[in-house]
């Protein structure tokens, strides 16, 4: 009796310890799953972006003129309007703020000054 006792004990350790095994791998599997999952859902997203903007660049451009879209030239396939220029960036004399696009400066508020009074007013 004493035998059969002690041979179930060390069956029951064995279990154990091989239940303890099994569960340790699996928790390895699905962390090491996670991470692949995560490394691939970084390279779809980014195949993704570069799609967007191929598929954006062979959509063309939209004419201000008459609204016609898909225009892969320099002109309007439909009304010969030539294609916009993006707007001209200055930077500010006053803060140096560099990329401002419109008649004031997005940093400190000043007025866009034209090209050639900055040249006059540098070269005084």
């Amino acid at each position: 009796m004493k035998k059969a006792v002690i041979i179930i004990s060390l069956l029951l350790c064995a279990s154990v310890a091989s239940a303890r095994g099994i569960v340790k791998h699996l928790a390895v599997s699905a962390a090491e799953t996670a991470v692949d999952m995560s490394v691939a859902h970084g390279v779809n997203k980014s195949i993704q972006e570069g799609e967007a903007a191929k598929a954006a660049k062979e959509a063309g451009w939209t004419c201000p003129q008459c609204g016609q879209s898909g225009n892969q030239g320099n002109f309007c396939i439909n009304c010969g309007s030539p294609k916009p220029q993006p707007a001209e960036t200055w930077e500010c004399p006053a803060c140096h703020q560099k990329g401002n696009k419109g008649n004031f400066c997005t940093n400190c508020g000043n007025p866009k000054i034209p090209q050639e009074n900055v040249q006059k007013l540098t070269h005084e």
